[in-house]
C-alpha cells in the first residue's frame, strides 16, 4: 500500500495498536505518524499492554481516551492504569462498558464514582445488554426515551419493549433512530405506536443507505425529496439520491453540490 501511494501514517499507527502489530507501529513511527492518543485508544481496547506503555513513552497523555477504548474492550487492567495516569471520565466509561456488556469494568467505575444511570441505560440498550440494562434501572435509570432511542439505533426490539412498558414514549424520536440504523422491524414498532415523521425517517434512512426504509418512508407519505436528497449525497448513497431525483428532487440542491454522486 505505501508503495502503491499510502501515506495516512496515524492512521497506520492506529490500526497497528489495534492489531497488536509492534513492527508496523514502529514503522509508522519511523514514516512521521505521531497521534500518540489515537494509538493509545487502539491499543488499550484489544489490551495491548506494551504497545499502551510504548504510546505513554511517546507522549499519549489523553487518559480519559484511553480508558474509554479500555471500557469498550473490557479491559479491567488497562482501564485501572489509565486512572493511575489521571482518567477520571466515569460516567463515559460506564456508558462504553454497558454498551458492550462488561459488568466488572461497569462495577469498577461505579465504585470510582459513575453515577450517572441514564447514560449506562442509554449505552446497555444500544448494545442490547439487557443484564447491564436491568442493573442501569436496579441503580435508578429512569430516562426511557434515551433507553429507547439508544435501542432503536441498536435494533434491539425487546429492550425498545421494554423501554415502552417502563414509560418510554418519544416514537417520533424512536423512529429516527431506527431509520438511521437500519432497523426495520424496530422502525415499524414505532409507527404502531403512533410515530409519523416520515421525512425525518426519509432523510435519516437517505443518509444511512438504507434503501428499504426509504421505500417505507415513502409508503407512509414522505414527499420532502430534497431533504431526502440531502442526506444521500452527503454520504455519497448514488443509488438513493437517483431515487429522490426520480421522485422530484432538485439535483442543483445547495447541500448536494459537488459531492461524489453528481460528479
Amino acid at each position: 500500500m505505501i508503495q502503491r501511494g499510502a501515506n495516512d501514517w496515524d492512521a497506520g499507527l492506529h490500526g497497528a495498536c489495534y492489531g497488536g502489530q509492534r513492527d508496523v507501529v514502529e514503522l509508522m513511527i519511523k514514516k512521521g505518524a505521531n497521534k500518540w492518543n489515537w494509538g493509545l485508544r487502539g491499543a488499550c481496547e484489544r489490551n495491548h499492554r506494551d504497545l499502551v506503555e510504548l504510546m505513554i513513552q511517546q507522549g499519549a497523555t489523553h487518559w480519559n481516551f484511553g480508558l474509554s477504548g479500555a471500557c469498550v474492550g473490557g479491559h479491567r487492567d488497562v482501564a485501572e492504569i489509565m486512572m493511575q495516569k489521571g482518567a477520571n471520565d466515569w460516567n463515559g466509561g460506564l456508558h462504553d462498558a454497558c454498551c458492550e456488556g462488561h459488568r466488572e469494568v461497569a462495577d469498577l467505575l461505579i465504585q470510582r464514582g459513575a453515577n450517572d444511570w441514564d447514560a449506562g441505560l442509554h449505552g446497555a440498550c444500544l448494545g442490547g445488554q439487557r443484564e447491564m440494562a436491568d442493573l442501569m434501572i436496579q441503580r435508578g435509570a429512569n430516562t426511557w426515551n434515551s433507553g429507547l432511542c439508544g435501542a432503536c439505533c441498536g435494533g434491539h426490539r425487546g429492550l425498545a419493549e421494554l423501554m415502552i412498558q417502563k414509560g418510554a414514549n418519544d416514537w417520533k424520536w424512536g423512529l429516527h433512530c431506527a431509520c438511521s440504523g437500519g432497523h426495520r422491524d424496530v422502525a415499524e414498532l414505532m409507527i404502531q405506536h403512533g410515530a409519523n415523521n416520515w421525512n425525518v425517517g426519509l432523510h435519516c434512512a437517505c443518509f444511512g443507505g438504507h434503501r428499504d426504509l426509504a421505500e417505507l418512508m415513502i409508503q407512509r407519505g414522505a414527499n420532502n425529496w430534497n431533504w431526502g436528497l440531502r442526506g444521500a449525497c452527503l454520504a455519497e448513497h448514488r443509488d438513493l439520491a437517483e431515487l429522490m431525483v426520480q421522485k422530484g428532487a432538485t439535483v442543483c440542491h445547495s447541500q448536494c453540490t459537488g459531492h461524489a454522486v453528481f460528479q
